[in-house]
């Protein structure tokens, strides 16, 4: 069972617009995790987290549920990037980053698949050591059988910058096993010492749905 089901009527600790999605008027946001958000709060220098080179991905898989049928945004804990050279306490700004939403490779083993939707490219600036929201430009159909058997999907990243976010992981407790990472080359290696904190925000309605193959190319742009 997914460890935590969170309604966007609750505190979050930070939500950054990058795009906005439109909701309706009474509609229900909702967040999926499996991370336990251990890390928050604590010193940059002990803050856990991974950080890839170029072209490497992580992510996190979910089933979404039967109430929640579209995902309009990504959330993503974005660890202190310090200066190269030295201790110093400054921090290097955020680099670009692609926002990625897979199928699933197979309902029985759901590693990411193919990519549901044209990557997103979220330009660099964003806040770091805190959980940034990415929201989608336009919201995912999850109840598209075709793309999201079961209602399987996962959201993760892929770096365009050596080393630049690092994302922040929660290794205390149970590990749940639905985090993965793509070091270059097939397949995805599963995470197996900690949870990525990366959380998938769902939503029971939206304003206007947009078949995910129509996207075209979008590029973000941090606002």
């Amino acid at each position: 069972m997914m460890r935590g089901i969170v309604s966007a009527f609750a505190t979050i600790l930070c939500a950054v617009l990058l795009v906005v999605t439109p909701v309706p008027a009474g509609a229900t946001e909702s967040i999926l995790l499996w991370d336990e958000g251990v890390g928050w709060g604590a010193p940059p220098d002990s803050m856990h987290f991974i950080a890839g080179f170029r072209g490497m991905m992580a992510a996190v898989d979910f089933e979404t549920p039967a109430s929640t049928d579209f995902l309009v945004a990504v959330m993503v804990f974005v660890a202190e990037t310090p200066e190269s050279g030295g201790p110093s306490r400054r921090s290097a700004a955020t680099e670009s980053l692609k926002i990625h939403v897979w199928s699933p490779e197979n309902p029985d083993y759901p590693s990411p698949g193919e990519d549901a939707v044209v990557p997103v490219v979220v330009q660099g600036g964003y806040p770091q050591h805190e959980w940034v929201r990415f929201d989608l430009p336009t919201p995912v159909d999850l109840d598209d059988a075709n793309l999201f058997p079961e209602r399987l999907f996962s959201v993760g990243v892929e770096w365009l910058v050596r080393k630049n976010p690092r994302i922040g992981f929660d290794a205390v407790g149970a590990v749940d096993l639905h985090s993965w990472k793509f070091p270059w080359y097939p397949p995805w290696e599963v995470c197996d010492e900690y949870d990525l904190m990366m959380r998938a925000v769902v939503s029971d309605s939206v304003d206007t749905v947009i078949r995910p193959v129509s996207w075209g190319a979008i590029k973000s742009e941090f606002r």
